[in-house]
């Protein structure tokens, strides 16, 4: 999010007259209530700023008396030398920007697309906080100047827009008739359902840098022990390469030999087999005849061995799409216990109790994989702190899943040092960690409760014996009870209309 804050809001704020003291019409009221519901409903299903900005202002033109409707946001002044209105400028910093505009009667908007602060009443209602509605706005020179030219509209409403109670942009509206006070009242909590969509578009993205970080730095910590799980096949292919290439050797020159060898008439059958022979007693063919597939076979194991191991760690960097997909969630598990085995493997012993035929789950693979591999990492940490030494037994690493309640249920489980009671209520709280400096950052359990909850409305279970172990339980829903959730709502929303 780029918007730049401009002033605290929260000594300024508008002083707009109860709606419900004027004598008007209660269906007016209702009318614009539900279209505000219908207008906040269509906010928060914007991915990104300018979509929602440009849905606020279409919806202020179709439903609320708008023949032009404008969002303007704070942003770096970047052209203040080229600005004709740069006299009313009060911080060359900060420029307001048009980030997006509708209008009912003409479509070409002929007006500026950057004002300075305090310029005309758009930047005194940023610069300012306050909401002012006005009429005979194009009767001042000073106020019109920053109109579109051709829509000198005679009404005017500004409202602030918000986040974290700083100013960062305004809610414009230009009107033909006066606006009334219950509609300036219906826009002013329109400019907040707005700012409140600012504010939930800043967290997603500050959530989505989060992520990505997290992920960075698991792949970071992983990436020592996956170049050893890829290094080690790859030496495997080496060595059966070069004996493969001794032998093509090798066999080359008994054919060689037995070309030559036709080409000379004077040698009689005996001869000539006693030489072959020879040959191929040097060549050590009866080695090579057995060996050399045996070479091939095992460069075949190590290749398909890297290749499962970059199919793995691609589930876990690519995002993929930003729309689910029906996924297998069994090869989701085998692909993180691939990526961290060099993680788990000094230190437990995996058990894999995989459903087979389990039904496909609506999941995004890159975030789900992830939690996998942040859970597959914590319990080995785990198993790895209970341990004394390394010459203790090795640990018990259970992955497992099953079919359960119309979803998936994915438990995993270790035998290592348990979690303590007083962690436990706060062990999903973004930035908490019990590892020392430099080995946490408290991020690895605030993205999988965020993950399994809030991207795929599954549920979370810990069970753990300090001393003991532990096991995380997490509930995705499949696919035909996720469409058959939808379907329900669908059908609740249709009745609620009618």
């Amino acid at each position: 999010m780029s918007s730049l804050p401009i002033c605290s809001n929260q000594a300024g704020g508008c002083a707009l007259a109860d709606p419900f003291r004027e004598c008007v019409d209660l269906r007016h009221i209702v009318s614009d209530v539900q279209a505000a519901g219908r207008l906040q409903r269509a906010l928060t299903s914007c991915d990104d700023e300018h979509a929602m900005t440009q849905q606020l202002c279409r919806g202020l033109v179709d439903d609320f008396e708008a023949v032009v409707a404008e969002a303007w946001l704070a942003q770096p002044g970047d052209m203040c030398e080229s600005c004709p209105l740069i006299g009313q400028c009060l911080n060359q910093d900060i420029c307001l920007h048009l980030a997006a505009t509708a209008a009912a009667e003409i479509n070409d908007n002929d007006g500026p697309i950057r004002l300075p602060l305090g310029a005309g009443l758009v930047g005194e209602v940023v610069n300012t906080g306050s909401c002012i509605v006005r009429d005979n706005v194009a009767d001042s020179p000073a106020d019109s100047s920053v109109q579109p030219v051709g829509q000198r509209l005679p009404s005017f409403a500004g409202f602030p827009l918000s986040l974290d109670g700083h100013v960062v942009g305004a809610l414009v509206i230009y009107a033909r008739a006066s606006i009334p006070k219950h509609l300036a009242a219906t826009l002013e909590l329109i400019a907040g359902m707005a700012s409140a969509a600012l504010h939930s578009l800043q967290t997603a993205e500050l959530e989505k840098q989060l992520a990505q970080a997290q992920r960075l730095e698991s792949i970071g910590r992983l990436a020592a022990g996956i170049a050893h799980e890829i290094n080690t096949p790859m030496q495997c292919v080496g060595n059966n390469v070069d004996f493969l290439r001794t032998c093509v050797t090798r066999l080359v020159e008994v054919v060689d030999h037995v070309t030559d060898d036709m080409k000379a008439p004077n040698k009689s059958w005996a001869q000539r087999k006693s030489e072959l022979e020879e040959m191929l007693r040097k060549s050590r063919y009866e080695h090579i005849r057995v060996e050399a597939l045996t070479a091939t076979d095992e460069a075949s194991m190590a290749v398909s061995r890297v290749i499962e191991i970059v199919r793995a760690t691609k589930y876990m960097t690519h995002s993929g799409p930003e729309t689910k997909s029906d996924t297998d969630v069994n090869e989701l598990v085998r692909n993180a216990t691939t990526i961290t085995r060099n993680q788990w493997k000094f230190a437990a012993e995996l058990h894999l109790e995989l459903e087979e035929g389990l039904p496909l789950a609506p999941v995004h693979t890159c975030e789900l994989t992830q939690v996998l591999v942040n859970l597959i990492v914590n319990a080995t940490d785990a198993i790895v702190e209970s341990r004394a030494d390394d010459s203790d037994p090795l640990g018990a690493l259970r992955v497992r899943t099953r079919q359960y309640e119309e979803g998936i249920l994915i438990e995993v489980a270790d035998t290592g040092c348990g979690i303590p009671a007083h962690v436990q209520t706060r062990m999903f709280d973004p930035f908490y960690t019990t590892k020392d400096v430099g080995k946490g950052t408290g991020q690895g359990l605030a993205l999988v409760y965020d993950v399994v909850i809030n991207q795929h409305g599954g549920r979370i279970e810990v069970e753990s014996q300090p001393g003991e172990g532990s096991t995380f339980s997490i509930w995705l829903p499949s696919t035909a009870a996720a469409q058959a959730s939808e379907d329900r709502s669908t059908d609740e929303v249709a009745s609620y209309a009618i």
